[in-house]
């Protein structure tokens, strides 16, 4: 089965990286990155996401 193109999976990925739990989509995901700026806007958005992710958490009181 030939896979989508990068930027379909990007966006999809990019909308809701509940994706990233998927196997079969990060297979596709990987198969159809074919360019190192392809790989670096990967990267990007990981790199994103988990600084998203720390700055909640340092944020979020500690309940008493």
């Amino acid at each position: 089965m030939p896979h989508r193109d990068f930027d379909t999976l990007f966006e999809k990925l990019e909308s809701n990286l509940a994706f990233s739990n998927d196997a079969a989509f990060m297979n596709e995901l990987k198969a159809s990155i074919e360019t190192a700026e392809q790989w670096a806007r990967l990267v990007s958005l990981y790199c994103k996401a988990a600084n998203r992710m720390i700055d909640f958490v340092l944020d979020t009181p500690i309940p008493n």
